[in-house]
């Protein structure tokens, strides 16, 4: 038994199933921009991004950031000496 598929541009019925047309998607690099660094207005994304890398900043979207968890350095050691020098028991 034959499939038989429905062709939107020919309507009518087809045999070969559709086939899905490529395209090509291209991120828009022009913007206008401020930056919030130095008040220099920027009208490309790419620079705009090399003069934060540039000034040791990172660009920050919407994504939650996790905290880093605590860990304490140990310092009792350097207390106890301490304590020691200054004559204090504990």
């Amino acid at each position: 038994m034959a499939k038989f598929y429905w062709c939107k541009q020919a309507m009518d019925w087809v045999d070969s199933p559709p086939v899905a047309a490529r395209a090509v998607h291209i991120i828009n690099d022009d913007c206008e921009i401020i930056s919030q660094a130095t008040g220099q207005p920027f009208t490309s994304k790419e620079r705009y991004r090399a003069d934060l890398r540039a000034r040791g900043l990172v660009e920050l979207g919407n994504d939650r950031i996790e905290p880093k968890p605590f860990k304490p350095t140990p310092c009792g050691d350097t207390l106890r000496r301490v304590a020691a020098q200054k004559g204090v028991q504990f």
